[in-house]
Order: structure tokens, then C-alpha cells, then sequence
């Protein structure tokens, strides 16, 4: 993802789709869109991240060769080479975070970086996320069943669930303001 590609404003934080895998890339990007009220937090954590990144580049500054920059993707770090990130990187990246943060995968499973994609679709769904909102935010197409290979029925609502996905769910407002009151 490009800078670029996510805009903060007051209404909330937007992430535009310059390119997808599988899609006609002649179509209007996608535009993705979540309230400010949305995920609490998330502002901040995006923040304290774009430090960081920042950080890491202006002190890598002295060791790149002109020309090396990088800067212009939003999570790439100096030291990470490619212009994308392989899956099999994504797939490390994912392991160690999820193994420093003491979450393992059920006895036979794998925590694999596509397993966001599954984990996000199958939160949403226990929330009562429409399937098409799903399908939007997921990329999936409208009239594809390829979803339901993702999305796994018996899981229940939670309160993290509901904390991540719960802004897109039908009501989500007047949940909101029940648990202000």
C-alpha cells in the first residue's frame, strides 16, 4: 500500500485501492472507509506506526545509495527488499507477532498471513455484518460463493469481535450511543 493510499480526515480514515489482485484495473478503485468512531484506537496506533516507520528511514539514511528510497509504501521498513512483500515474508511477519503476543494456532493448524483475510470475514459474519459489506471490504466478488470458503459459521460473537467489526454491522450507531448512556 502507498502513502498515498490511506487519507485521515475528521470523518475517519480511507484506504484507496490502487491495485487488486484479480481485478479489472480500468474500474473506479475501491475506496474503503471507516468512521472515526469506528475502531477506537486505531487512529493513534496508525500514528505511533508512521512515527516509527519515519524514524526507522531518516536513521537508515547515511547507509542507502541514492535513489533506494522505499518511502513511498506505507508499511515497507529500509532493511525489507522487493517492491512487495512475498507471502512466505508476510507468512514470518504474521508468526512472529502473533507468537510474541502469546497466541498460537490450534494443535494441527497454522496461522498463515492470508489467515487475516479468513479471521476478518468470520468475525464480521458473527457480528452481523451483511455478506455484501463482507464481500466488499474482503474483495470478493458480489455473485462469487467463493466466500463462504472463508468465513466459518459455528464461530461465535465475541467482545473483540465486536470491538473490530462491530462498526460495520447493521445498528452499529445506536449500539455505540446504548453503551455511552
Amino acid at each position: 500500500m502507498l502513502r498515498e493510499s490511506l487519507l485521515q480526515d475528521g470523518s475517519g480514515l480511507s484506504v484507496v485501492l490502487q491495485k487488486e489482485k484479480g481485478r479489472n484495473h480500468t474500474r473506479t478503485k475501491r475506496r474503503l472507509h471507516i468512521p472515526v468512531d469506528g475502531v477506537k484506537g486505531l487512529h493513534e496506533l496508525l500514528e505511533l506506526w508512521e512515527t516509527a516507520r519515519d524514524e526507522a528511514w531518516l536513521n537508515d539514511a547515511p547507509t542507502r545509495t541514492s535513489g533506494t528510497a522505499g518511502t513511498a509504501s506505507y508499511w515497507r521498513l529500509p532493511w525489507e527488499s522487493g517492491k512487495h512483500i512475498k507471502a512466505s515474508e508476510a507468512n514470518v511477519w504474521i508468526g512472529g507477532a502473533l507468537q510474541h503476543v502469546g497466541c498460537v494456532p490450534p494443535e494441527g493448524g497454522h496461522y498463515s498471513a492470508h489467515s487475516t483475510r479468513k479471521g476478518a470475514a468470520t468475525c464480521a459474519r458473527a457480528v452481523g455484518v451483511t455478506m455484501e459489506k463482507v464481500c466488499y471490504f474482503g474483495g470478493w466478488s458480489q455473485l462469487s460463493s467463493a466466500v463462504l470458503a472463508y468465513i466459518d459459521p459455528t464461530a461465535v460473537a465475541d467482545n473483540d469481535m465486536t470491538y473490530y467489526f462491530g462498526w460495520l454491522a447493521p445498528g452499529w450507531k445506536s449500539a455505540l450511543q446504548d453503551s455511552v448512556e
